[in-house]
């Protein structure tokens, strides 16, 4: 089946809407938003009326014929759904009849559950009243029974007073809310407890102060309880730490009271400028400050007491845990002492003078107190440092002072017309003394003031050091002592009796740190002295080596003599030995250090006189006895000096081997002992033919170069290793000579070097 659109073509049935689509007339009518006037207006306005209606007619029976079409189509799904509603008609109707049962039903149970229900409210309400009322009633009983037992608890004096606590603190707790304050039959009992507990708790203030004062445990513990009993023990305890801190700042306050203090002194304060008061007997005012610090102690000693016992019993109770009272007021007592102390030093330049310059006294105090404290406190850190570094400003300023006081003898010791005298000590080793007595309040303190000492130590010596000369007048030794000589001597014995004079006070100086940093500076002074004395004994060795370098400009290839002659250089040597120890060194026989610098002295002078009687060469028996001569005019010289050790050893060992056979001087049992191997090896190089050469000849050294070697290198394994090279340069030559034969002293030389080299 077809349709007609309305242009004539034709178009199946299903695209009914297409169809109506297609025309611009009919496709508005399909719209969403489609508007009826609107359209009726633009239809007007565009066509015809009669065309319009004969094109809305046309679209009419399209829609007609397509409703035709479905209705025959599907005949009989229409006429199935049609029975199906009629069904669904029937069984609406019965849901409709069972609802209207089940609603008839609701209403009958309604009605026998609400008026229950009503009933059950009001006896409940009721019954509530009930005890309520009967609640009230006990309360009152109550109240009346505790207040008879309460006024017979007052009466009882400090014994009963905790159960009174007990008491009223039921009694409060009873008449707590709104309906027992509408009751007037207690009216009066509740004005009775309200002043029960105003009592009770004013007997148990009294009972803990007097505890308090008195170290009573039993009066504080009755207190503690009583509180405990009030419900007020965590306030009160509080409230009696905060009175302890200001009974704390008003002790420690009014002992700095510039006003108090003046009036305690009998030393009326004139007013400045500026309004504040200045003390006029400055001596009364200090002692009175002392005195009243001397006490603050005692008071903030007995106040601590008084925490601590209170922390001790609040420590035992379980229903105040948590509570560290004795540790808060340890921090309060701190801080308010530095706060105190910082103001009256801030409010008064007198105070604050006095601290700063007697501060070891300000330390004591606080030493003092931290001493007590500790001794009293269990299971607490120590309270010193916290104390000490309260008084750290003044600890500054008097170091300060202290260095100032060190510093001023010194400098006045050095006027710029000289040296100063020994005498002239005196107040720079005073004002040294005194600082470090003074000090003795506190080993940190002593510490600190030992450092100041080192530094004055170490001005001193610069001050020395730079009166000292190092022109070369300063280290002649030919020419009579010069002025400078004399001017370093009297330098260095000035340094010495210092020196001297501060190593007395060493002992008494504790804790051992303090005592090493004096004695450390020290050290830059006796180093001091040292230098400028080597600087004489070094050109006194210079000189003697010189003279004993002419030995090998004398013969010792002569005869033997029945009195052996003394050596030329021996003979200046002595007088040499003799003039200078005269002029130039006896000057410091009183240094302390002298007698080693001397004996170093003497101890080179005899290694390098024997180094080069051994490096002399073709000394016949003759010469040996000159040089034994030589040697014991070098004792006699030396004999007044003590202590020498091996070098006085040598000299007596070497005199005894210049007469030894080679084979006799290889087994000396003073090999390696008093003699050392290189020595030895060099004496038999100088017995040795030329074939046998030298360490020095194979090096092309002169015997004063080959000394001067010897000189820069001590080490025995050295001077050793030398020889060692010589000897195989020997070796090397008999070799490349194809020579079968050594000198008798090469073996025996070798023989020497294997007990060095095992020793």
């Amino acid at each position: 089946m077809s349709s007609r659109n309305l242009n004539g073509s034709s178009k199946p049935n299903n695209d009914v809407t297409e169809l109506l689509g297609d025309d611009e007339l009919l496709k508005r009518f399909l719209e969403f938003d489609f508007d009826p006037t609107s359209q009726s207006n633009m239809l007007v306005q565009g066509y015809t009326v009669s065309e319009q209606l004969s094109r809305l007619a046309e679209g009419i029976n399209i829609i007609d014929r397509e409703l035709f079409s479905q209705i025959a189509s599907h005949h009989g799904d229409l006429i199935h759904q049609v029975t199906g509603i009629e069904t669904l008609e029937s069984a609406l109707e019965m849901m409709t009849s069972h609802s209207t049962s089940l609603q008839t039903s609701m209403e009958r149970i309604k009605s026998r559950v609400v008026d229950p229900y009503k009933k059950m409210v009001s006896r409940t309400t009721q019954l509530a009243r009930l005890q309520e009322v009967c609640n009230i009633l006990r309360r009152i009983i109550r109240v009346f029974y505790l207040r008879g037992k309460l006024e017979n608890q007052l009466g009882g004096g400090a014994r009963e007073v905790a159960k009174a606590a007990q008491s009223v603190s039921e009694l409060m707790e009873l008449c707590e809310g709104t309906a027992m304050s509408r009751i007037e039959v207690i009216a009066k009992d509740r004005s009775f407890i309200r002043q029960s507990r105003v009592n009770v708790e004013t007997q148990a203030d009294e009972m803990l102060s007097s505890g308090l004062d008195s170290n009573n445990p039993t009066l504080i513990s009755s207190a503690l309880q009583v509180y405990s009993n009030l419900g007020i023990l965590k306030n009160k305890v509080r409230t009696t730490l905060n009175r302890f801190i200001t009974k704390l700042e008003e002790v420690v306050r009014s002992s700095m009271s510039l006003k108090e203090l003046s009036q305690a002194s009998n030393a009326p304060a004139r007013g400045a400028p500026g309004g504040a008061a200045i003390p006029t007997n400055m001596a009364a005012f200090r002692a009175q400050l002392w005195g009243s610090l001397d006490r603050t102690v005692d008071a903030v000693h007995g106040l601590y007491l008084r925490v601590h016992h209170l922390d001790r019993l609040l420590g035992i109770r379980e229903d105040l845990p948590g509570v560290e009272l004795e540790d808060s007021f340890r921090a309060s007592l701190v801080a308010v002492l530095a706060e105190e102390v910082g103001n009256a030093a801030g409010n008064s330049t007198h105070i604050k003078q006095t601290f700063e310059g007697e501060y070891p006294k300000l330390l004591r105090v606080f030493l003092q107190l931290a001493t007590r404290i500790d001794s009293v406190a269990t299971g607490s850190s120590s309270i010193q440092p916290p104390l000490v570094a309260a008084l750290f400003p003044f600890q500054t300023a008097y170091l300060s002072r202290s260095l100032s006081r060190l510093f001023d003898p010194v400098e006045l010791l050095f006027p710029a017309s000289g040296p100063p005298n020994r005498a002239d000590l005196e107040p720079l080793l005073r004002a040294i003394a005194s600082e470090l007595a003074v000090a003795a309040v506190d080993p940190g303190l002593r510490r600190l003031v030992a450092r100041n000492v080192a530094k004055s130590v170490g001005l001193f010596a610069n001050k020395c050091e730079s009166l000292l000369t190092t022109s070369p007048d300063a280290s002649q030794v030919v020419d009579p002592a010069t002025d400078a000589q004399q001017r370093n001597a009297d330098i260095v014995l000035l340094m010495e009796s210092f020196h001297l004079s501060v190593t007395k006070l060493l002992p008494s100086i504790n804790p051992k740190d303090a005592t090493e940093l004096v004695s450390t500076s020290l050290n830059s002074v006796s180093s001091l002295i040292d230098s400028t004395i080597s600087v004489v004994v070094d050109a006194v060795a210079s000189s003697i080596a010189d003279i004993v370098r002419t030995i090998h400009e004398e013969s010792f290839t002569g005869p033997v003599l029945p009195n052996s002659p003394t050596s030329l250089y021996m003979k200046e040597l002595r007088s040499f030995v003799s003039r200078t120890s005269r002029d130039y060194l006896s000057v410091y026989r009183d240094v302390g250090s002298f007698p080693a610098i001397y004996r170093g002295l003497v101890s080179r002078c005899i290694e390098f006189i024997v180094r080069h009687v051994a490096l002399l060469s073709g000394v016949s028996e003759g010469g040996k006895l000159r040089i034994a001569a030589d040697l014991d005019q070098l004792d006699k010289v030396f004999s007044q000096v003590g202590n020498l050790g091996n070098s006085y050893k040598l000299l007596r060992s070497f005199r005894n081997i210049i007469f030894q056979n080679s084979s006799e001087l290889a087994n000396n049992p003073c090999l390696g002992e008093s003699i050392p191997y290189s020595l030895a090896l060099t004496l038999l190089f100088s017995r040795a033919p030329i074939e046998l050469t030298s360490p020095h000849e194979l090096a092309g050294w002169s015997v004063l170069e080959y000394s001067d070697w010897l000189d820069g290198h001590c080490n025995e394994l050295e001077r050793l290793s030398l020889v060692k090279g010589t000897l195989e340069a020997y070796d090397h030559s008999i070799q490349a000579t194809q020579r079968t034969e050594y000198h008798s002293l090469y073996p025996i030389m070798v023989h020497i070097l294997q007990r060095a080299s095992l020793a």
